[in-house]
């Protein structure tokens, strides 16, 4: 099934489940409404007729409308859930459309100064980010920041993800509902995180007082025998009273630590049953990918599910929040000590759970941002997961940009067989030279990442990447245009000697000064660069550069983007061609717009 096709079903099955949810909600608060009123009506009408029968009948129906209530809270996350997967269904439609606006687009980790983001645009409005973010969690979205960040260069590794993003790509209805599922709630931030990594590391109260634990039992079977027997012997009434005013007391002396202790957990009680829910879908099922198989087993702790165990905690909170009902908290607190049996059966839920959270939340974390890159594998089918080779730098062919529609992308074949191969692309302006600088680094880091990339074939050894394309000064740093070019070209050089191979991506370097400086610095830039055994790619209007050819013919291949003039209408093609460009256009666009 194509992937509009599938997300349109879903769309129409999110939109009759709404409905029948909205039906079935309406008809639940007429019937809770009218147990309601049965309670009162019930106890009156049969009052005069028999007393037993009238309280009966009313206490049935306050049962009912309890239950009803129940049912209504089940009903409500049932219909949440289905608007969230219409939400996502109509977003991916829209994405299929090159509409990304629907997701979050990292702003947040847009940094001028690293080794290629900012160039390749991988951050920010209409990014890459945009194109593949998926993530319901924060420190999923981290990961799958990171994931674009690191630069990874281990065949293995890369290998790995491949496998692991194929596999869950074949699986779109779990990917779904993964996603679904993390989008009922809000996710925890790092401020939630870092209070459950504290929480879960906190000693224990109750369970290291022995005499505590001894009253928390000892007393309520007093009390509770005091009541009970003050129905066959009334002095055992006043034995109830003194009783319960002392297990009041004894509530109270610890009610401030209570009232923390609960505090904290409760903020924290939504995300943790989102994250049941998260850990549910991911352990529905087996992996066979390595990476997977191996995360998914970090949710099994002797043998029993993670999302059980974690269920525990939430219904454990759920039964604490009792002692928020005045009403109720007089009733439980004086006769069962009601806030020390929930924070002993808590505190020793944490002491055999807690150190595992933290870990389950990390396996939710990756899970959540291989679900991104597998929803955009899914997504497009037509592309080519590459092949990791040793010796090939680069090899591709039918190579676009994912980020343009398909309907307009114009694809070039491109290669760099050996390290140390060098690249001179001439073109005259907006031929297209920018453009395919730029997918070309973007698609290698896709490749890197374990994702099909916008291509017919693509074969690429894993090198370190940098980027000199989009320079900008600083005042805050008191630092020139020109400063921070050449400080970003010592960088690349910097690198190149430490790590030997890499892969370099430049576009118009030295643009800072004069004409005379920028091709006599430019040349001997990269002649610098060809010298120490540098790879990549260069475009530039200074048709003086591609004369490197010549010196390193054995290195360096010069490529242009043509374009055609017929009087004053100019066209372009966007392909790739060997030679340099011959036709130059500026003095053209200038007349056309007026300027000259």
């Amino acid at each position: 099934m194509a992937p509009v096709d599938f997300y349109n079903q879903q769309k129409e099955l999110a939109n009759s489940k709404i409905a029948a949810f909205k039906r079935k909600l309406s008809a639940n608060a007429l019937f809770r409404l009218i147990s309601f009123g049965g309670i009162f009506i019930v106890l009156y009408a049969l009052l005069r007729v028999n007393t037993v029968i009238a309280i009966s009948g009313s206490a049935g129906c306050l049962i009912v409308f309890l239950l009803l209530i129940g049912r209504n809270v089940k009903l409500q996350k049932g219909s949440t859930y289905f608007k969230s997967l219409l939400t996502i269904a109509e977003n991916e439609i829209d994405a299929l459309n090159y509409d990304f606006r629907g997701f979050r687009n990292g702003t947040q980790y847009i940094n001028s100064r690293h080794s290629y983001s900012y160039d390749l645009d991988l951050f920010g409005q209409g990014s890459a980010f945009a194109m593949l973010n998926r993530t319901v969690t924060c420190k999923g979205e981290k990961l799958l920041a990171e994931a674009l960040l690191s630069d990874e260069t281990v065949p293995e590794n890369i290998e790995g993800s491949q496998e692991a993003i194929k596999e869950l790509a074949s699986k779109p209805g779990q990917m779904l509902h993964f996603r679904t599922t993390g989008m009922t709630s809000e996710a925890l931030n790092d401020e939630g995180e870092n209070e459950i990594k504290k929480w879960c590391a906190k000693k224990s109260y109750i369970g290291k007082h022995k005499t505590l634990r001894f009253l928390i039992y000892f007393f309520p079977v007093i009390t509770l025998s005091a009541l009970i027997g003050s129905f066959f012997i009334s002095g055992l009434f006043s034995v109830f009273i003194v009783m319960y005013l002392l297990n009041m007391g004894l509530v109270g002396l610890n009610m401030r630590k209570t009232n923390n202790e609960h505090q904290q957990i409760s903020s924290f009680l939504r995300s943790l049953e989102k994250y049941q829910g998260l850990i549910s879908a991911v352990d529905c099922c087996s992996y066979n990918a390595r990476q997977l198989s191996a995360q998914a087993g970090r949710l099994k702790l002797n043998r029993q599910p993670a999302a059980k165990t974690l269920k525990q905690l939430t219904r454990l909170v759920s039964a604490f929040d009792g002692r928020l009902n005045m009403f109720a908290a007089m009733f439980l607190e004086g006769l069962f000590l009601y806030d020390y049996h929930c924070l002993y059966a808590i505190e020793k839920w944490r002491g055999q759970f807690g150190e595992k959270l933290p870990e389950w939340l990390d396996v939710v974390a990756y899970f959540d941002s291989k679900v991104s890159l597998a929803t955009y594998a899914y997504n497009n089918p037509g592309f080519t997961y590459p092949e990791v080779s040793a010796k090939i730098v680069l090899q591709a062919t039918g190579l676009g940009h994912p980020l343009i529609p398909h309907q307009v992308r114009v694809c070039n074949n491109f290669s760099i067989e050996s390290p140390g191969g060098f690249v001179i692309v001439t073109g005259a302006n907006m031929a297209g030279k920018s453009t395919f600088l730029r997918t070309v680094g973007l698609n290698l880091l896709l490749a890197k990442a374990g994702l099909p990339v916008c291509a017919g074939s693509f074969s690429f050894s894993p090198l370190k990447l940098f980027t000199s394309m989009r320079t900008s000064d600083s005042l805050a740093e008191n630092e020139s245009y020109f400063y921070a070019e050449l400080r970003r070209l010592k960088e690349i050089l910097i690198k190149l000697e430490k790590d030997g191979a890499m892969f370099i991506i430049l576009d118009e370097i030295l643009k800072g000064t004069n004409s005379v400086d920028k091709q006599k610095g430019s040349y001997l830039v990269l002649e610098k660069i060809i010298r120490m055994n540098g790879t990549g790619i260069i475009a530039t209007h200074d048709l003086a550069l591609t004369a490197i050819e010549g010196q390193y013919p054995a290195k360096v291949k010069n490529q242009c983007f043509e374009i055609e003039i017929d009087n004053a209408r100019i066209s372009f093609d966007y392909k790739l061609y060997n030679g340099v460009t011959q036709k130059m256009n500026a003095m053209l666009l200038m007349e056309q717009m007026g300027i000259i």
